[in-house]
């Protein structure tokens, strides 16, 4: 505002300036100005109506449109601050030349006021600005694309770490990520986030911590207004709760999902919904509606060609044929979970399906083909690098040995696995292993004097 009071002030001055040249503009140079004049006709602001500089029918405001008017302002606005035709033919806003007997003898104008004015209105000074803010734009632009890729690399640092079965790590870069994506205020990225935190938390068996980061990406999804990730946000927490031992909240959490899942016709949602929802019912111990929801399930994966999805209800069915005693069912369908997971690349349900199908045939007294399966499993975790997994394949080795009353074998895998769980540095596997292993080696001892005592 200062800066206009300012403007307003010079030109005042100008024009009182201007009126005093006028007057001093007497005789022979009035008279040559009148001449040149009516040879020269006054353009205005190329208004057909505009009259000549002294004639008596000068251009007034009430004779213009709204549009002129402010082009005959800024005109006569402008126009005194310049002092040659070239400076004012060089303003596109300037369209009414000043009279050539105003060129003819310089106007009697202060420099200081002109130089002031000429700072002001001088278009490099501008352009300079809009140059300075084209800069700071390039430079804030610079710094959210570095900060963009610094999380993404993160991410993927997180991601790689998952894979190796080093959870702790991961969650640690994650973490990091998130404070990057939150501070450029990602919304999409910090969703995506959530879900690998909930992974990592339930790896480590850190469930309430899980939930909470899927209660948090399932707030994302309805802020956003992502059907299908409050789907799939749904079902994460659901199969948490069921984690923690709370089938009922995860019914109700699945029906959920169901629900929205068919309100928008996702049918990979509903495969998935309904998978868990037959899920819940085993739980329940509802096994024959759930064996009718899995199949229902089947249908849908199939229709949305989820390989992943379809060896993970299948699984799912293998389990509730094992719970309900029908063990040709159950290898039947284990058998179909591996074969697909195989076929698409599904390491992970590749090893539930092997785990599936080694309790399977170990309940049926077909213990070569068990220890054939294990075998499969030790290799595929080795081949991952997944130290979690070569300790679960280890346990499992020592649980089937001590099944078979060869103490000694299983004593070796359980020391196996135990020195597994220190270099991931577990310290709640170490223990629970450590106590298994006591608990078999007194098993064994009983077993081994009740033997001699006989």
């Amino acid at each position: 505002m200062k800066q206009w009071h300012l403007i307003l002030r010079i030109n005042q001055i100008f024009i009182y300036k201007f009126k005093q040249g006028k007057k001093s503009l007497k005789g022979k140079a009035i008279e040559q100005g009148r001449r040149q004049e009516a040879e020269e006709p006054l353009r205005c602001a190329g208004s057909p109506r505009c009259s000549t500089w002294r004639g008596r029918r000068f251009l007034k405001s009430r004779d213009l449109n709204p549009t002129e008017r402010g082009q005959h302002r800024s005109c006569w606005g402008i126009i005194p601050f310049f002092r040659s035709r070239a400076e004012v033919e060089g303003i596109p806003s300037a369209s009414c030349p000043l009279p050539s007997a105003l060129f003819n003898k310089p106007l009697p104008l202060s420099p200081l006021p002109f130089l002031v004015a000429s700072f002001i209105f001088h278009p490099i000074a501008a352009n300079a600005a809009d140059i300075t803010e084209q800069l700071h734009r390039q430079i804030d632009k610079s710094v959210v694309r570095q900060s963009t890729d610094q999380a993404d690399t993160l991410l993927r640092i997180g991601q790689q770490q998952h894979s190796s079965g080093k959870s702790d790590k991961a969650i640690e870069s994650w973490l990091q990520a998130l404070e990057i994506y939150h501070s450029l205020g990602d919304l999409n990225a910090q969703g995506l986030i959530y879900d690998y935190l909930g992974r990592g938390y339930v790896q480590l068996g850190r469930y309430k911590e899980a939930e909470n980061a899927i209660r948090r990406r399932l707030a994302i999804a309805r802020d956003t207004h992502d059907f299908q990730s409050q789907i799939f946000a749904l079902n994460n927490i659901g199969t948490l709760l069921l984690q923690q031992g709370e089938p009922a909240a995860s019914l109700q959490t699945f029906a959920e999902a169901v629900e929205i899942a068919r309100h928008v016709k996702n049918i990979e949602g509903q495969g998935l919904s309904l998978s868990n929802l037959g899920l819940a019912n085993a739980r329940l111990g509802n096994y024959n509606k759930a064996i009718k929801l899995y199949e229902n399930a089947l249908s849908f994966r199939r229709q949305a060609r989820d390989p992943i999805g379809e060896a993970n209800t299948l699984n799912n069915l293998g389990d509730a044929y094992l719970e309900a005693g029908d063990y040709q069912g159950t290898i039947g369908t284990y058998g179909s979970a591996l074969r697909i997971a195989k076929y698409s690349g599904d390491r992970v349900n590749q090893l539930r399906a092997i785990d599936g199908l080694v309790t399977a045939h170990s309940s049926v007294g077909r213990y070569e083909r068990a220890f054939d399966l294990l075998q499969q499993r030790l290799i595929l975790a080795q081949e991952l690098q997944n130290r979690r997994e070569e300790l679960k394949s280890f346990e499992s080795y020592a649980q089937l040995y001590e099944q078979l009353g060869n103490f000694s074998t299983a004593r070796n895998f359980y020391q196996r696995a135990i020195t597994v769980a220190k270099i991931l540095e577990d310290s709640k596997q170490e223990v629970r292993l450590l106590d298994r292993l006591t608990q078999m080696m007194r098993k064994a001892n009983l077993t081994e004097t009740g033997t001699k005592k006989n």
